[in-house]
C-alpha cells in the first residue's frame, strides 16, 4: 500500500513539473545578446533604421505572424539588452483591442495564462478570454471619453497604462506587455517587450499619471 501511494505521489508530481515546464520564447529570426551587425544581416526584415532616442535600431517591415509590425531593438554597448514590439500605436480602440488579445492568445496558449497587474477575478489572478475581454472593453474602451471628460473638466491629460505578464515566463527571457492610451494624443498603444531574465520589472508605479494641459 505504501509503495503504491508513493508511486501515484510520483506520478502527480512528475505531472505538476511537466505543466509547470515552459519552452523558450523565440521573436522572429531575433535573441536577445545579438550584435548590431547580426541584427541587420537579418535583411528579409529590414531595412533597420537608427533610433535616436535610445541608439537603438527599428524595423518598420517585420512580418511575424504574418503581420508586419514595427520592432525596435535596444543595446548595452553592441548587445541588444531589450526588443520592443509595436503591436499597435493608433487612434482606433478596435485595433488596440485586437493587439491586447493577441498577446492574450500568445500567453495564454503558450505560457500558462495572463495577468494584468492589479487585477483579479474572484480571487483569481490568472484572465479567461472572457475576464480578460470585459475588463478591456471597462477600461481601455472607456479612456476615450474619460480623457475628454478630464479635459474638459479639469484641463488635465491622463496617460493609463495597465501591465500584463505571462503566468509562467518563459525560460530563456522575460515577457511584458503594456496597453497604454495617452489622452494629450488620444492615442493608443500596445508594446510586447522581450527582456533580460536579470532586468528590472517594467510595472508602473500608478495606472494613471496626470499632466496639466
Amino acid at each position: 500500500m505504501q509503495k503504491l501511494i508513493s508511486f501515484a505521489f510520483l506520478l502527480i508530481a512528475s505531472s505538476l513539473c511537466h505543466a509547470q515546464t515552459v519552452s523558450e520564447y523565440k521573436l522572429g529570426p531575433w535573441n536577445l545578446g545579438m550584435t548590431r551587425a547580426q541584427i541587420i544581416a537579418q535583411s528579409e526584415y529590414g531595412p533597420y533604421v537608427p533610433v535616436k532616442a535610445t541608439g537603438g535600431l527599428e524595423t518598420f517591415d517585420a512580418t511575424l505572424d504574418g503581420k508586419k509590425e514595427n520592432v525596435s531593438f535596444v543595446f548595452d554597448g553592441d548587445k541588444v539588452k531589450f526588443i520592443q514590439v509595436f503591436k499597435y500605436e493608433g487612434t482606433d480602440f478596435s485595433g488596440a483591442r485586437e493587439a491586447a488579445l493577441n498577446i492574450f492568445r500568445l500567453f495564454d496558449s503558450q505560457f500558462g495564462g495572463t495577468t494584468v497587474n492589479g487585477v483579479s477575478v474572484h480571487g483569481h489572478e490568472r484572465l479567461d478570454m472572457s475576464s480578460f475581454t470585459a475588463f478591456i472593453d471597462r477600461t481601455l474602451g472607456k479612456s476615450i471619453e474619460l480623457g475628454e471628460k478630464e479635459k474638459k473638466e479639469h484641463s488635465i491629460a491622463m496617460l493609463i497604462t495597465f501591465d500584463m505578464k505571462p503566468v509562467t515566463q518563459p525560460k530563456n527571457c522575460r515577457l511584458h506587455s503594456q496597453l497604454i492610451y495617452d489622452s494629450r494624443t488620444k492615442t493608443f498603444y500596445v508594446f510586447l517587450f522581450q527582456d533580460e531574465l536579470g532586468a528590472s520589472d517594467r510595472t508602473r508605479t500608478s495606472v494613471i499619471e496626470i499632466s496639466p494641459l
